[in-house]
């Protein structure tokens, strides 16, 4: 997991964490090779990330990021699923950091209206 935003975080405050994040693609231990896979938990939502596989440095640098979103039975298809088709990056196969902001704001708004019902 590289962040937990689940609760009430401002989009300042989850860019600045973004902007600052280092990630690691491929970590070697003990003469084995481990790829490391990066979600975001949200609530009852995972943003998945799927970042380059040689991929070292700060996720600010990689520009464009394929992304999923888990709602924690199986992967949404967000240019189907009414809870995301109108957000305008739902048809989206990359998106930056500013595009990873608003998804983890919707995430958050959506977890939200569960806790009502």
């Amino acid at each position: 997991m590289l962040f937990d935003f689940s609760g009430h975080h401002s989009k300042n405050k989850i860019r600045k964490a973004l902007r600052a994040a280092e990630v690691v693609s491929v970590v070697q231990r003990d003469g084995c090779t481990d790829f490391v896979q990066y979600y975001i938990k949200v609530g009852m939502y995972k943003v998945w990330l799927w970042l380059p596989v040689q991929a070292n440095g700060k996720l600010k640098d990689f520009g464009e990021i394929m992304y999923s979103i888990n709602d924690g039975s199986a992967v949404v298809a967000t240019c189907a699923d009414g809870r995301f088709r109108g957000q305008y990056w739902a048809k989206l196969d990359y998106v930056n950091i500013n595009n990873l902001v608003d998804i983890i704001k919707h995430c958050q708004r959506l977890n939200d209206l569960i806790a009502f019902l």
